[in-house]
């Protein structure tokens, strides 16, 4: 028989021991995101929606982003805006990787 403390134990280890998070999905609902408490790499390979409108809050839900190393960014339809938010929140981001990026027209603004 399997109780339900072992299996919510074994999942928090399972959580606890990920360092390198990727996320494929398109849209992430808010109540089922897990916590990865030791995450320093993400790679996010879609823009997705989220259902509080805050793809910042959700992240901040499922990892914390102060502690990110390295972003890696493979979708070519990312705001640009949403990447100079990310960047705010991850001050020990040191490695930043930016694929298939489509040409935007950006506000230069945003950069400064």
């Amino acid at each position: 028989e399997i109780d339900e403390y072992n299996c919510s134990h074994f999942q928090e280890i399972n959580l606890n021991s990920v360092q390198h998070l990727s996320i494929y999905s398109k849209q992430i609902i808010n109540i089922y995101l897990n916590y990865f408490p030791n995450v320093t790499h993400l790679t996010i390979n879609h823009y997705f929606q989220t259902s509080d409108k805050s793809i910042i809050t959700t992240l901040n839900r499922m990892i914390p982003l102060a502690q990110l190393k390295k972003l890696t960014i493979e979708s070519y339809n990312f705001p640009f805006e949403e990447i100079i938010e990310l960047l705010r929140f991850t001050p020990n981001l040191y490695a930043l990787k930016l694929d298939l990026l489509h040409d935007q027209k950006t506000n230069t603004k945003l950069i400064r």
